[in-house]
C-alpha cells in the first residue's frame, strides 16, 4: 500500500505540473487558490467574504490587476467585454451569494419599480446589489 501511495503522489505531481504549464496568459497555476476570483463582474465590487477553501488551478494575476472573464481569459477590467459584464444589476433577481454573512444590502425590482432591502451573504450573487436605497434608487430608477 505504501508502494501505491507513492505511486499516486507521483502520478498527481505530474498532473499538477503539466497543467501548471498551461495557464493562459496573464494568470499562473496555484495549488491552493480563492473560491473567489475577482472576474469582470464583480471587479468594481468583489466579494466581502470568501469560503476558505483551495481550489487548484490557473488563477489571473491579480495582484497585476488582471481579473477573469465568463469564457475563462485573464484581461485588465478596461478590456472587460460587454457579455463579461453584469448589464443587467438593475434586472437580475436578488441573490444572496455563497457565504453566510449578513449585510444588509438593497436590489432593484424593475417590475415595481423601487428598490427593496435583502440580506447579502458577502460573496457571489450578482450586481443588482447596493450598499443603500438611495445609491439603488440612483443606479437603476429611470
Amino acid at each position: 500500500t505504501s508502494r501505491t501511495k507513492m505511486y499516486m503522489l507521483i502520478l498527481l505531481s505530474l498532473v499538477i505540473g503539466a497543467i501548471a504549464d498551461e495557464c493562459p496568459s496573464n494568470s499562473h497555476f496555484n495549488d491552493c487558490g480563492s473560491a473567489c476570483p475577482i472576474t469582470c463582474e464583480n471587479y468594481k465590487d468583489p466579494p466581502l467574504l470568501c469560503i476558505r477553501i483551495c481550489v487548484p488551478g490557473c488563477h489571473c494575476d491579480e495582484e497585476e490587476g488582471y481579473v477573469k472573464t465568463k469564457d475563462g481569459r485573464c484581461v485588465l477590467p478596461e478590456d472587460c467585454g460587454p457579455n463579461d459584464s453584469d448589464a443587467n444589476n438593475c434586472s437580475a433577481e436578488p441573490d444572496a451569494g455563497l457565504c453566510r454573512g449578513s449585510f444588509e444590502s438593497y436590489y432593484y425590482d424593475p417590475k415595481k419599480g423601487d428598490c427593496f432591502q435583502f440580506i447579502y451573504g458577502g460573496c457571489g450573487g450578482n450586481s443588482n446589489r447596493y450598499s443603500t436605497y438611495d445609491e439603488c434608487k440612483s443606479a437603476c430608477a429611470a
